[in-house]
């Protein structure tokens, strides 16, 4: 059969050198060291290669080393997604594999060596595959949400391990099912496939929403799906000697055809399924919210809470917040907010934001509205979250505060393209539990400092700064550089005596010892010198682009920011205000061609550039 390579895992353990290979770990449907970043690089989008669609195409890329997240995009790699998505990065955040469940791609965004046809089957493969205008394969994707993860090896240092389903026509589509979870293997030194398609259990499995958490041990994985009718879950376990199965579990649920998201909390306390099922037709359909109690020493699902409610589509979205004491659950017209520490989960039940119905345009005669879908926890701590298939993505700024604190900002993001597809990660910064019974490799705690901070819009000297330490910190202790501190994790608003440049330290600390994460903040044009000693202060995204676009400015708070676009002939054809971090430009108005553009502050020049008008 197509794709499938002769060669066993444990046949290859003995021919290959462990340190070199990437393994790559996936479910799909449808067919020790800590490192802490193997989620910074976010690839997401439409189809890749311009100039094939009347409708805008391209590649995100949503880089977390930079604060803020710095987005780019590339429209000449040949990659498509259509909801699976996912992507791997090294233990320093530098992108090494992504898939959209067909087929992978490497560092350089190229094929690897016999990563073609993965979780092949035929026919339903088939309808997944189209050309490029030269002639080449051009794999859409599969289009089913959280259908593979790629996950580290453990125990060994460069390898990584990968899980996938096949899935089956079996006469309509709500009758696709699949079957079994397999494993495949990359040479990293190579850059070869070495083994995929390796039968783990021949059940037939869930669609979707596969989703991985860090073992009590600090190094092993687990990994949770569920059966095609949902009355069992399965929970694998990932370790240096593979990948296998180590509980059936009954649950309550009977339904079919799952369609949606799981979570982990970032507490690894809780696992949630968020779906739909093949009941009803395809806009309305019986919802699931399903809450379980996850044991993550032995891998045991507790009983689950369960709200049924009637879906309104079949993309739901969930993600926890970054202390993992919130739930945001999302059903295109509206964004929930559940306290897991609540007595009674399912009663805290608030709305944070309901769907403002706002129409990306993609060409004159085509537009989509920004509903509320998946939802994905990034490293900066805040929530991201595809408005559908739309050009922009919604955000959740403070998704550790209550209610409407947790300030939900409606297609904030700009995308050169999106076919509803979002990066499935687990959470990588979640390590042992520290003195329990699975705590049996002598990895502890040391818990890590991290931190980000916004800047009032109408006081350049008030900032917020927001804790994202990890590594279970039991003390954080702030310094501001003017002589202040705070004790606590949550110092929200600071206010400066005036402009300057000052050295931010936060310092963490549980019994295992602390570190201290110092930033240095400019503020207003009287730190000058240092402004000019700093590179990549300012962005664009997308350029070219048609008027609309994102500009970012990091590293400096100017005290009255402007930007001024010159035409070629210098003559001044936009200019407005814009403050750190990211600002919208509309600049619609402007002709077909190239332009400057300059940030200054007051007489200081931040930053100059240029950039292209092109429709």
């Amino acid at each position: 059969m197509a794709g499938v390579l002769s060669k066993h895992p444990n046949e290859l353990n003995e021919m290959l050198n462990l340190k070199n290979i990437y393994v790559f770990i996936f479910l799909f449907v449808g067919g020790t060291c800590h490192s802490q970043k193997e989620d910074f690089n976010w690839l997401f989008g439409n189809h890749s290669i311009s100039g094939t669609a009347s409708y805008p195409v391209g590649i995100n890329i949503f880089d977390f080393k930079e604060d803020p997240v710095k987005i780019s995009d590339v429209d000449t790699i040949k990659l498509s997604f259509f909801s699976t998505c996912a992507v791997y990065n090294d233990g320093n955040g530098v992108f090494n594999y992504v898939s959209n469940g067909m087929h992978i791609l490497g560092s350089n965004f190229k094929e690897v060596k016999n990563g073609d046809t993965i979780n092949y089957n035929g026919k339903y493969f088939n309808l997944w595959v189209s050309k490029y205008p030269d002639g080449s394969k051009n794999y859409l994707g599969f289009n089913l949400s959280q259908a593979m993860l790629i996950l580290p090896w453990p125990g060994r240092d460069s390898a990584f391990y990968a899980a996938y389903n096949y899935i089956y026509i079996d006469g309509s589509y709500l009758k696709d099912y699949t079957k079994g979870l397999f494993t495949g293997a990359i040479d990293n030194k190579n850059s070869t496939v070495v083994y995929k398609d390796s039968l783990i259990t021949t059940d037939s499995l869930s669609p979707a929403s596969l989703q991985a958490c860090r073992h009590a041990n600090g190094r092993d994985w687990w990994l949770v799906t569920f059966s095609h009718n949902h009355d069992y879950a399965y929970v694998f376990l990932l370790d240096p000697t593979g990948c296998r199965l180590i509980h059936k579990i009954q649950t309550p649920m009977n339904y079919f055809f799952g369609t949606g998201q799981a979570r982990f909390s970032p507490r690894g306390d809780k696992y949630v399924l968020h779906e739909t099922s093949g009941i009803g037709n395809f806009l309305n359909q019986s919802g699931h919210l399903c809450i379980f109690d996850f044991d993550r020493c032995s891998g045991w699902l507790g009983e689950p809470i369960i709200k049924r409610f009637w879906a309104k589509n079949i993309d739901l979205g969930c993600a926890f917040s970054n202390d993992g004491r919130y739930l945001y659950t999302a059903n295109i017209d509206s964004l929930l907010q559940f306290d897991m520490d609540a007595a009674n989960i399912l009663a805290s039940e608030k709305v944070v934001a309901v769907s403002d119905k706002y129409k990306s345009v993609y060409t004159p005669t085509f537009s989509a509205v920004n509903d509320f879908g998946y939802l994905a926890l990034a490293p900066d701590g805040k929530i991201y979250g595809p408005g559908g298939n739309t050009l922009h993505m919604h955000r959740i700024d403070y998704p550790d505060e209550e209610g409407m604190e947790a300030q939900v900002k409606q297609h904030i993001v700009n995308t050169v393209s999106n076919s509803n597809a979002i990066p499935n990660f687990p959470h990588y910064r979640l390590g042992p539990e520290d003195g329990s019974d699975c705590d049996t490799l002598g990895l502890n705690n040391y818990a890590v400092a991290k931190f980000r901070y916004e800047v009032d819009t109408a006081d350049y000297l008030r900032v917020r700064f927001t804790d994202l330490s990890y590594f279970r910190p039991e003390a954080w202790q702030w310094e501001f550089g003017d002589g202040t501190t705070f004790e606590g994790r949550k110092p929200y608003w600071h206010t400066f005596p005036k402009s300057g440049t000052y050295e931010i330290c936060l310092t963490v600390s549980n019994e295992n010892g602390s570190d201290t994460l110092c930033r240095t903040l400019v503020l207003g044009t009287s730190a000058a010198d240092d402004v000019q000693s700093k590179e990549n202060l300012v962005d664009i995204f997308p350029n070219p682009s048609d008027g609309r676009l994102l500009l970012t400015i990091r590293d400096y708070v100017p005290e009255q920011g402007v930007l001024r676009i010159y035409d070629a002939l210098g003559r001044e054809v936009h200019h407005q205000r814009v403050y750190y971090g990211w600002n919208d430009v509309e600049a619609g108005h402007l002709a077909v061609g190239t332009y400057v553009f300059r940030v200054e502050d007051g007489d200081l020049n931040v930053y100059s550039g240029y950039m292209i008008i092109q429709r």
